[in-house]
């Protein structure tokens, strides 16, 4: 009986592709909250805690191409990056969504803030 030992690197494979979801959240939590904690701790004030907010802000995205890239299948990275940039797999109603929701929030709640303070 011949003995195989694993290297790290196929361990780390095998509990991406085991616990795929878990491990993007588990990630992206560290990294975001860790992110966003530094400032805090350190008492930093300026313009070094925007970068660290920026960097946590990051963090879903860069976790999700990260793990994509650590499958280490062709297939699955070029359909990855397909997915990512194709504009034509979003509908236009989505469309719509994305550009006009800020700024509609952001005109609701100017209004709202205007008309509290004329009252008071």
């Amino acid at each position: 009986m011949s003995e195989y030992t694993l290297t790290r690197e196929e361990v780390l494979v095998m509990c991406l592709k085991n616990h795929e979801l878990k491990t993007f959240f588990l990630v992206t939590f560290m990294w975001s909250w860790g992110s966003y904690i530094v400032p805090v701790i350190f008492g930093l004030n300026g313009i070094i805690p925007i970068f660290f907010y920026a960097l946590g802000g990051i963090a879903p995205t860069s976790v999700g191409i990260i793990l994509a890239y650590l499958k280490r299948d062709k297939s699955y990275w070029k359909d990855f990056w397909r997915r990512i940039l194709s504009l034509r797999q979003i509908e236009f109603k989505w469309y719509l969504f994305i550009f006009l929701f800020y700024p509609v929030v952001y005109l609701v709640s100017m209004l709202f803030i205007f008309y509290t303070l004329e009252h008071y």
